[in-house]
């Protein structure tokens, strides 16, 4: 898991600091999952002591005190590699939106003369 985890992350960095907009772009999408994902992580450690100590039961209690935080790591993993890929795609989307086409020699106004070359 950490040699996917590195190989992964060192094709996102270097995807990322190919261009300063980009970098801002990634360094925003990582933290917002970063925070996210710590406070995800505090909330589930948090109610798994609230359950032990208070001794609660029944679905929704005992699913979150089985939780095991092996298989959250995988989820973990597994949603920085989509908010890569997403962060990726929309980068990529809205730079073809940006991109505007010139007008061809054809589409000339009538009677202009064509640019000297």
């Amino acid at each position: 898991m950490d040699t996917a985890d590195g190989v992964l992350m060192t094709r996102a960095y270097g995807w990322a600091f190919f261009d300063p907009v980009r970098r801002i772009f990634y360094n925003l999408t990582t933290t917002t999952l970063s925070v996210t994902v710590a406070l995800l992580v505090g909330t589930i450690e948090l109610a798994q002591v609230l359950i032990g100590e208070l001794g609660l039961h029944g679905a929704l209690a005992d699913s979150l005190a089985g939780l095991s935080f092996g298989t959250l790591g995988y989820l973990v993993a597994g949603l920085f590699l989509l908010a890569w890929a997403g962060s990726y795609a929309v980068w990529r989307l809205r730079s073809r939106e940006s991109v505007k086409p010139r007008p061809s020699r054809a589409s000339a106004a009538p009677g202009s003369m064509p640019a000297a070359r």
